[in-house]
C-alpha cells in the first residue's frame, strides 16, 4: 500500500517539474511609433487600460476632401497572446472592425493582420520616430 503511495507521489512530483519546466512564451513589445506600409500615417501604440491601442498620430499623405484620421484609435484591446498580439483593427476607409493579430518580424518591422473567420492578411509596418 505505502509503495502505491509513493509511485503517486513521485508521478505528482514529475508532472509538477515538468510544468514548471515549461514556461509560458510572451509575445515581443510592439509599443512605439510605426510607419504604415503604404507611407500614408505613423501609428503609435501605446498602453490603453489592461490593453494596447494604436491611435494616427500623424497623416503624410492626406487625401483631398478626406476627413482626418489623426487622433483616431485604429487598433483596440491588443493583448499579449503568446508569440502574438491579438485585439481588434479599424479599416478607416470602409469604417469595419476585424480581428487583429500583430507581431514583430525578424527584422525588427510589423506584421499588422486584418482577420475574417480564419483569414488574415495585412501589411508591415516600420519603426519610425
Amino acid at each position: 500500500m505505502a509503495g502505491r503511495y509513493f509511485q503517486g507521489v513521485r508521478m505528482v512530483a514529475g508532472a509538477a517539474l515538468l510544468l514548471g519546466a515549461a514556461q509560458v512564451q510572451a509575445a515581443q513589445p510592439v509599443t512605439g511609433k510605426w510607419l504604415t506600409e503604404n507611407g500614408e500615417a505613423v501609428i503609435d501604440i501605446a498602453p490603453c487600460g489592461k490593453a494596447l491601442c494604436g491611435k494616427v498620430v500623424k497623416v503624410l499623405k492626406p487625401k483631398p476632401g478626406e476627413k482626418s484620421t489623426v487622433g483616431v484609435a485604429i487598433i483596440t484591446g491588443l493583448v499579449d497572446a503568446g508569440s502574438l498580439w491579438k485585439g481588434k483593427i479599424l479599416n478607416p476607409a470602409s469604417g469595419k472592425l476585424y480581428d487583429a493579430k500583430v507581431q514583430r518580424t525578424a527584422n525588427g518591422s510589423l506584421s499588422v493582420q486584418g482577420c475574417l473567420m480564419f483569414i488574415c492578411k495585412g501589411p508591415t509596418w516600420t519603426p519610425t520616430s
